[in-house]
């Protein structure tokens, strides 16, 4: 595994109020989701990116639906590219598909 460093103000982790190695994973799972969202790595790879397992991966994947929804819940005039409605990202489908108990789960 590659180790990478990051130039960070320590006000960053007051002001968001966690500690550096917390700070950490979250960035990881952050970037992972991301990146799967728009296309760049697929599921396995995201959830090793993120330090997860593909199960595990899957339910950050329905936690930030979720958020995203409640963050996105007012009128839009834009119609979705996922067909799902507001609110949903480029995940929606999979979140979707896992959760009818479709497909097998790592």
């Amino acid at each position: 595994m590659k180790t990478i460093s990051i130039d960070l103000p320590e006000t960053v982790f007051s002001a968001l109020r966690k500690e550096p190695d917390e700070f950490a994973k979250e960035m990881r799972i952050a970037a992972a989701l991301k990146w799967y969202e728009i296309g760049e790595i697929s599921q396995g790879q995201a959830a090793e990116i993120a330090g997860l397992s593909r199960s595990e991966f899957i339910n950050m994947l329905s936690q930030n639906l979720a958020s995203a929804q409640a963050a996105h819940s007012y009128p839009s005039t834009k119609q979705p590219q996922s067909g799902f409605g507001p609110g949903y990202s480029g995940c929606a489908y999979l979140v979707t598909y896992f959760q009818a108990g479709n497909g097998s789960r790592a």
